[in-house]
């Protein structure tokens, strides 16, 4: 996940993009997830498998075990991987991202 300021284009890459936007006081503020299980799948070089899980039980507050979205990628179901959005959605909130627009 990162938090940042106005890109907001995202070109159909779902292994990173835009989840959530907020505004903070005259700032908006976007929050993007990067979705390691499917860097782990689709550029094995890019992430070693025990780096992804460990993002992946991060991202996900552990409620998925990082098998589940691999196999799942690995047949061509990507419905897993928007598990992590719902969780970051639910557990950030504009409170705890306005630290970041003062510093």
């Amino acid at each position: 996940m990162h938090v940042q300021g106005l890109q907001d284009t995202n070109a159909g890459n779902i292994g990173n993009s835009l989840i959530e936007r907020y505004q903070i006081g005259d700032m908006p503020v976007q929050l993007w997830a990067t979705r390691r299980a499917f860097g782990a799948v689709t550029d094995p070089a890019s992430i070693s498998a025990e780096d992804a899980e460990d993002v992946t039980e991060l991202q996900t507050g552990d409620t998925i075990d990082h098998e589940s979205p691999i196999s799942q990628i690995q047949s061509g179901d990507y419905s897993g991987l928007f598990t992590i959005d719902e969780f970051l959605k639910a557990h950030i909130t504009v409170s705890s991202l306005s630290r970041f627009a003062h510093d």
